[in-house]
């Protein structure tokens, strides 16, 4: 049977947070994010701490006010308890078949990262157009749909239909002259007489390559170099209590410092280097992308003032829009975490955050936490753009550790200093 813990009186103001820890407060976990404790209430003590024969309890009230109580139990033949490592989820596949599809009347813009890990400048794409592309996480930014098929064959998409792909070839349209801005204008002409040897005018710059063609989709005008990722989101990450465990060994096997996931009753460091390690762990972590942790949520950043947004409250410069948790998204408490570029809140924090469960029209306004907020993190992985990013949460406050099986929750961005 399985040692237990019974707290029969409480000074703070409920409801309460309960953790059990080790004596080294490294390895906790919840046993109950939010109760009264009224009455006697009686816990059973999870493993690895349930064969331990000395534990720490934890209890946190709504104020945030913290108490550690001591809790020593008979001495059993049994080993220290230790966490034993768990092997993280395979990651996806870098190299997928993307499909972008333009079927407006306009233009349209994307983004995407190749196979060898390198994030693309933005993309043009005419309307009524179809692009194939091998890589990953691409980003429709306007008018256009993005779609990710099976894994790519020799860096090409299997069984791709006759369409513009990124491994740009001669066509008969092309005519054998090419001017020294190396475009093409409506005005080409086709002739018949092109041969594998391609003649250039003294003109050209000895820069031009063979591997440099264009087919008439593609848009004429090429770039030598790639600009910087653009990011025009807050991301919303949701954690659930019950992951606790392996986002926990997951950030202790690859050498978290102190930081292992809110779940644990961890906060990341103030120092701005490890700080800068944690997060980066933490935003690499596989169940992000692999459907083992809510999907990640994003919502735009305006940079004016003026107009409404899809709930129709106002939309404020530097301040995420309006975006709803359907009920029933995760089944569990979870803490609710915003990560959010710098550049988008005109490298100002956001101080606070609008909060709502049920109503997307009236708010409740929550504070950040300042200790966290005041470190950046430059990211240089893959689940989001890599550009520097604020974390935004209320830990140690429980506002944000919330259950989402009664009710649509709603955050919005109160103001930024």
């Amino acid at each position: 049977m399985p040692h237990q813990i019974s707290i029969s009186a409480t000074t703070g103001t409920p409801p309460y947070q309960v953790i059990v820890c080790d004596v080294t407060l490294i390895y906790c976990y919840t046993l109950t994010g939010s109760t009264s404790l009224s009455a006697t209430t009686t816990f059973n003590i999870p493993a690895p701490l349930d064969v331990a024969d000395s534990i720490i309890v934890k209890v946190i009230d709504s104020n945030g006010c913290q108490i550690f109580l001591p809790y020593s139990c008979p001495v059993t033949p049994t080993p220290t308890p230790t966490i034993t490592p768990t092997p993280s989820a395979t990651p996806t596949d870098p190299c997928r078949c993307i499909q972008v599809v333009n079927t407006g009347t306009t233009g349209g813009t994307f983004y995407y990262t190749q196979c060898d890990g390198t994030v693309t400048s933005v993309l043009p794409i005419n309307s009524g157009t179809t692009l194939y592309y091998c890589g990953s996480n691409p980003i429709a930014l306007t008018q256009c749909y993005v779609y990710i098929g099976d894994v790519c064959v020799n860096n090409s998409c299997i069984a791709i239909t006759p369409t513009p792909t990124p491994t740009i070839s001669l066509t008969p349209t092309i005519t054998p002259s090419i001017t020294p801005t190396i475009s093409v204008t409506p005005t080409i002409s086709v002739t018949p007489s092109i041969t594998p040897t391609i003649s250039v005018t003294p003109t050209i710059t000895p820069t031009i390559t063979p591997t440099i063609s264009v087919t008439p989709s593609i848009t004429p005008s090429v770039t030598p170099t790639s600009s910087p990722l653009p990011s025009t989101f807050a991301y919303l990450f949701i954690e659930p209590i019950s992951a606790a465990t392996s986002i926990g060994n997951y950030m202790f096997n690859n050498g978290a410092p102190q930081f292992y996931g809110f779940s644990n009753t961890s906060q990341p460091s103030t120092s701005s280097t490890t700080f800068n390690t944690e997060m980066n762990l933490y935003v690499n972590y596989s169940g992000w992308t692999n459907g083992e942790l809510p999907t990640i949520i994003t919502s735009t950043i305006p940079q004016t003032t003026g107009g409404v947004d899809s709930f129709g409250n106002a939309k404020i410069a530097y301040n995420f829009q309006t975006i709803e948790v359907p009920q029933n998204t995760i089944l569990d408490q979870a803490w609710y975490t915003w990560i959010i570029p710098i550049a988008l809140t005109n490298n100002q924090s956001q101080l606070d955050i609008d909060f709502s469960l049920g109503n997307p029209n009236v708010f409740n306004n929550v504070l950040t936490e300042s200790t966290i907020r005041t470190n950046t993190f430059t990211y240089t992985g893959s689940t989001i753009p890599s550009v520097t990013y604020r974390v935004y949460t209320t830990y140690p406050a429980g506002d944000f550790l919330i259950d989402n099986q009664t009710t649509d929750i709603y955050f919005k961005g109160g103001s930024v200093g």
